[in-house]
């Protein structure tokens, strides 16, 4: 990345800007616990008031912070509280959306959550894992050599030397020989990578929606141009939205939520977690079971998330074209009548 990239990205990051923020040592630890501690991705305005009302009763609030927020010296802690909340909204700290009954709710941002991953990342572990590291690199190494080669005969040989592999196996298997496992160190080592890209997984959905948002935004200005007639909106409007489903971003996202809604999906990803578990809690071996237990879930509640925010997005632009249309038609009948 040139120089000028660095220093361009140093003034202008977002995530930089929520770091140097003023209270940004009180204000990060208090959206860590109330969204990433209890893996809660959204909250309510009145559960996340009271959660804050919690925490300015634990602390004297600086006269920057108030003259941030524009808050006044004499404002009830709730009013203190809700003005905050508005002020994270505006710095893009929290994204707030109304839910079907017109609730507002509240979930981190793309660039807090990348805040909050970059700080988890500083902590102190107790090893790095190397091995597993390279390994996986290894895998993609391999996984991209072999998914990129169209060469038949080329393909044919790495299949008949797997093959080869597995037969191998099975005939040390047939003899009574053991089968290789892990050692702890290295089931310690790929569980904690799992953890660890599991939770930046989760905490990526925000960036997902972000990229999403941007191209519906781009569609959505296309289509409120007022010199492009019905049948010209319609037409890209259905373009529009199926090359957004086309986009890397798209056909990564709904790759993936295509595989997690599947039966097979589900099905291999639940024997696959209580065999691990089973295997974990036999050998005594240490890990975060809750993520473990619960990470499909959660990726199925933040993908659904995304998934809904897509519909509504098309159900506006349906909207758009509908309503463009019905002023054409009332100027028209102007015009007629005039």
């Amino acid at each position: 990345m040139p120089d000028g990239e660095i220093a361009h990205l140093f003034h202008a990051s977002l995530p930089l800007q929520i770091i140097r923020m003023r209270n940004a040592h009180w204000v990060l630890p208090f959206l860590f616990q109330s969204f990433k501690f209890c893996n809660t991705f959204t909250r309510s305005e009145s559960d996340l008031v009271e959660a804050l009302l919690q925490e300015l009763e634990t602390r004297t609030d600086t006269i920057e912070d108030w003259e941030e927020a524009k808050i006044e010296w004499d404002e009830q802690n709730e009013i203190r509280a809700r003005k905050y909340l508005l002020h994270w909204v505006q710095k893009r700290l929290l994204q707030d959306y109304p839910d079907a009954e017109g609730n507002v709710h509240y979930q981190l941002s793309a660039h807090t959550e990348k805040v909050l991953q970059w700080l988890q990342s500083l902590e102190q572990r107790q090893f790095v894992g190397t091995e597993s590291r390279f390994q996986s690199l290894f895998q993609t190494l391999k996984e991209l050599v072999e998914k990129t080669q169209d060469d038949a005969a080329t393909r044919l040989e790495e299949l008949c030397n797997k093959k080869a592999e597995i037969e191998k196996e099975i005939k040390r298997l047939e003899y009574g020989q053991r089968p290789e496992v892990f050692s702890k160190t290295q089931v310690a080592e790929r569980l904690q990578w799992f953890t660890r890209q599991g939770y930046e997984l989760l905490g990526d959905f925000r960036e997902v929606e972000d990229n999403f948002r941007l191209i519906h935004r781009s569609i959505v200005e296309q289509h409120t141009r007022a010199d492009v007639n019905k049948g010209t909106i319609v037409g890209q409007a259905f373009a529009a939205y199926d090359a957004l489903r086309q986009s890397d971003q798209g056909r990564s996202f709904y790759a993936f939520w295509d595989f997690l809604i599947s039966r097979q999906g589900q099905q291999e990803w639940r024997e696959l977690t209580e065999q691990l578990l089973h295997t974990l809690e036999t050998q005594q071996i240490p890990a975060d079971t809750q993520l473990l237990q619960n990470i499909k879930s959660l990726l199925l509640r933040q993908g659904r998330a995304v998934y809904e925010a897509n519909d509504k997005m098309a159900e506006k632009l349906s909207r758009i074209i509908t309503e463009k249309e019905l002023a054409r038609q009332r100027r028209l009948r102007q015009e007629l009548t005039a």
